[in-house]
């Protein structure tokens, strides 16, 4: 599946860029730089004058996505230790137990869906 994929991407993007496709694009005008507050348009190099938005930060985005990082590492480490030492909780093996009978339950239900639609035409 995953080598099928790579195929795939790797000849769509190959007939996407073609060379013959570069060369023939005409080339693009110069950017010009207009004013934010007049529209108008400013002269080559001038710069716009700085509006009055309010600057924003990634801070809190960066928090966040480092506090999910390092709970996601402290997880690894419990179970890594308790990998190591042979530790399995009673709830974990419970836990196991009751996704299989819920993966069992599901299949038996989907393979009586897919009886009922094969019968019911």
């Amino acid at each position: 599946m995953r080598f099928g994929l790579i195929v795939v991407l790797a000849i769509a993007l190959a007939t996407a860029v073609s060379p013959t496709a570069i060369a023939q694009t005409p080339p693009a005008a110069p950017p010009t730089t207009t004013d934010p507050k007049g529209l108008q348009a400013l002269p080559p190099g001038a710069k716009p004058g700085k509006d009055s938005t309010v600057e924003r930060s990634d801070t809190p985005a960066l928090v966040v996505i480092a506090t999910i990082g390092g709970l996601a590492l402290v997880a690894l480490l419990v179970w890594v230790v308790l990998k190591f030492f042979g530790l399995r909780p009673r709830w974990l093996l419970s836990a196991r137990h009751a996704f299989a009978e819920v993966g069992w339950r599901a299949s038996l239900a989907w393979a009586d869906f897919s009886d009922w639609l094969r019968t019911a035409r």
